[in-house]
């Protein structure tokens, strides 16, 4: 058989992959700003989530959000 398979590449924490014929990092997308996703090879942009109250992420592509410092 002359087949080959090829293998996909997860994506990683902080990006998600929606093509199923993506098969590179490239073909990740980054999880917009104020939100997170702390799991590797996900799927959907639902994966990403929002921060919690209190935390935040302003980079595009966090796989977690830093706490609100409140100012003195």
């Amino acid at each position: 058989n002359s087949e080959t398979v090829e293998q996909c590449i997860p994506c990683p924490a902080g990006r998600f992959r929606e093509d199923i014929k993506g098969k590179s990092l490239e073909d990740c997308m980054k999880c917009p700003p104020r939100t997170y996703n702390s799991k590797e090879g996900s799927s959907s942009i639902v994966d990403c989530l929002r921060c919690p109250a209190g935390t935040f992420s302003l980079e595009a592509g966090s796989t977690s959000c830093i706490c609100v410092t409140p100012s003195e």
